[in-house]
């Protein structure tokens, strides 16, 4: 039995993908954060949590933020799956979100990871599609638009998908550094 757990919230299916192909990779079990009670997050020694990001914040970090105190001697891995990542290659986007969404024990105890998504205009929630329709009215008044911002624009309305299996490496090898092979 591996002592890695993968655990996701996915709203249009990205993040799951990325769950399933970690975990594959892994040789563990993934669970969607219904389902991980305590009791499961307890068991393994590396838990894995997948959640996407809109309106610059983590959606389905919660399990994690509320059983940190019972979980923060474990190997805490998170992943966040977004369509904005910021200019190429240019990291600082995702930790300026990393730094306004976790507190200071969570980040200094949480390796973060950011992965390419997707969207799925046809099955976006009213909340999501009127906060992609402000975004996307901003994002046009601007002059100089970052790659992934003129993605977005170019996707609007329509479904896309940026999913790279290829984008998961660096985290599935820190995690087997902590025993994430079965």
């Amino acid at each position: 039995m591996s002592n890695t757990l993968v655990v996701y919230q996915s709203a249009y299916g990205h993040t799951k993908t990325y769950a399933d192909w970690i975990a594959q990779e892994l040789g563990c079990p993934v669970l969607p954060a219904a389902e991980a009670t305590l009791g499961r997050l307890y068991e393994p020694e590396v838990i894995i949590f997948g959640c996407g990001i809109y309106a610059e914040k983590f959606e389905g970090a919660a399990p994690l933020l509320r059983q940190f105190p019972a979980l923060s001697q474990k190997t805490l891995i998170l992943f966040g799956v977004g369509l904005l990542s910021g200019p190429e290659g240019d990291e600082s986007y995702f930790q300026q979100l990393v730094h306004k969404n976790f507190p200071p024990e969570v980040r200094a105890r949480v390796h973060f990871y950011h992965f390419p998504g997707g969207i799925q205009y046809d099955a976006l929630k009213l909340s999501h599609r009127a906060m992609l329709s402000l975004f996307c009215r901003m994002l046009r008044a601007k002059k100089d638009l970052a790659e992934d911002e003129r993605r977005l624009l170019d996707c609007y309305g329509k479904n896309a998908d940026f999913s790279d299996r290829s984008a998961i490496r660096p985290l599935v090898e820190y995690a087997r550094r902590f025993g994430g092979d079965v």
